[in-house]
Protein backbone atom coordinates (compact mmCIF):
# COMPACT_ATOMS: atom_id res chain seq x y z
CA UNK A 1 0.00 0.00 0.00
CA UNK A 2 0.95 3.81 -0.39
CA UNK A 3 2.87 5.75 2.35
CA UNK A 4 0.23 8.67 1.55
CA UNK A 5 -3.20 6.62 2.69
CA UNK A 6 -3.57 6.22 6.25
CA UNK A 7 -4.33 2.95 8.86
CA UNK A 8 -7.80 3.71 8.98
CA UNK A 9 -8.05 4.50 5.41
CA UNK A 10 -6.31 1.26 4.70
CA UNK A 11 -8.63 -0.95 6.68
CA UNK A 12 -11.67 1.20 5.12
CA UNK A 13 -10.49 0.11 1.69
CA UNK A 14 -9.89 -3.33 2.35
CA UNK A 15 -13.45 -3.92 3.80
CA UNK A 16 -15.08 -2.18 1.39
CA UNK A 17 -13.40 -4.73 -1.12
CA UNK A 18 -13.92 -8.02 0.55
CA UNK A 19 -17.96 -6.61 1.47
CA UNK A 20 -18.02 -6.56 -2.43
CA UNK A 21 -16.85 -9.97 -3.33
CA UNK A 22 -19.26 -10.94 -0.80
CA UNK A 23 -22.37 -9.30 -2.21
CA UNK A 24 -24.00 -12.28 -3.92
CA UNK A 25 -23.30 -14.62 -1.53
CA UNK A 26 -26.14 -15.60 0.69
CA UNK A 27 -29.24 -14.72 -2.13
CA UNK A 28 -30.94 -17.54 -3.43
CA UNK A 29 -33.68 -17.67 -5.49
CA UNK A 30 -37.07 -17.12 -3.66
CA UNK A 31 -39.44 -20.42 -3.43
CA UNK A 32 -42.47 -20.79 -4.84
CA UNK A 33 -45.36 -20.87 -2.92
CA UNK A 34 -46.70 -23.48 -1.27
CA UNK A 35 -48.78 -26.04 -3.33
CA UNK A 36 -51.38 -25.84 -0.48
CA UNK A 37 -52.11 -22.25 -0.88
CA UNK A 38 -55.75 -21.39 -2.39
CA UNK A 39 -55.74 -19.67 -5.61
CA UNK A 40 -56.02 -15.71 -6.35
CA UNK A 41 -59.53 -14.33 -5.84
CA UNK A 42 -59.18 -13.37 -9.72
CA UNK A 43 -57.85 -15.92 -12.55
CA UNK A 44 -57.82 -14.54 -15.87
CA UNK A 45 -59.32 -16.16 -18.76
CA UNK A 46 -57.13 -17.00 -21.87
CA UNK A 47 -57.08 -14.60 -24.36
CA UNK A 48 -58.60 -12.03 -22.04
CA UNK A 49 -56.76 -8.52 -20.25
CA UNK A 50 -57.87 -5.58 -18.88
CA UNK A 51 -56.77 -2.28 -20.27
CA UNK A 52 -57.19 1.19 -18.29
CA UNK A 53 -57.25 3.92 -20.02
CA UNK A 54 -57.06 7.12 -18.56
CA UNK A 55 -59.24 10.64 -20.04
CA UNK A 56 -56.08 12.75 -18.11
CA UNK A 57 -52.72 11.47 -16.70
CA UNK A 58 -51.78 14.93 -15.13
CA UNK A 59 -53.38 17.63 -13.49
CA UNK A 60 -52.24 21.29 -12.68
CA UNK A 61 -54.05 22.95 -10.13
CA UNK A 62 -51.91 26.00 -10.58
CA UNK A 63 -51.06 28.62 -8.21
CA UNK A 64 -53.23 27.88 -4.83
CA UNK A 65 -53.13 29.23 -0.99
CA UNK A 66 -51.55 26.40 0.98
CA UNK A 67 -54.68 26.52 3.40
CA UNK A 68 -57.02 25.93 0.44
CA UNK A 69 -58.21 21.65 -0.01
CA UNK A 70 -57.64 21.18 -3.63
CA UNK A 71 -59.27 18.09 -5.18
CA UNK A 72 -58.71 16.29 -8.73
CA UNK A 73 -60.97 13.20 -9.93
CA UNK A 74 -59.26 11.61 -12.81
CA UNK A 75 -61.38 9.47 -14.82
CA UNK A 76 -61.15 6.24 -16.32
CA UNK A 77 -62.07 3.35 -18.42
CA UNK A 78 -61.58 -0.40 -19.08
CA UNK A 79 -61.06 -1.17 -22.65
CA UNK A 80 -59.84 -4.25 -22.48
CA UNK A 81 -61.90 -7.80 -23.06
CA UNK A 82 -60.89 -8.79 -19.59
CA UNK A 83 -62.39 -8.03 -15.72
CA UNK A 84 -60.32 -4.67 -14.64
CA UNK A 85 -59.92 -5.23 -10.69
CA UNK A 86 -58.91 -2.28 -8.73
CA UNK A 87 -57.23 -2.99 -5.53
CA UNK A 88 -55.32 -0.83 -2.48
CA UNK A 89 -55.67 2.70 -3.74
CA UNK A 90 -53.05 5.19 -2.05
CA UNK A 91 -53.00 8.98 -2.91
CA UNK A 92 -49.21 9.86 -2.97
Amino acid sequence: MSKWISQPARLTLLLGFLLAGCVGIGQATPAPPPQDQPAPFYQPIEGTAPKIEFANLEHDFGLANQRISLKHSFSFKNVGNGELIIEKVKSG
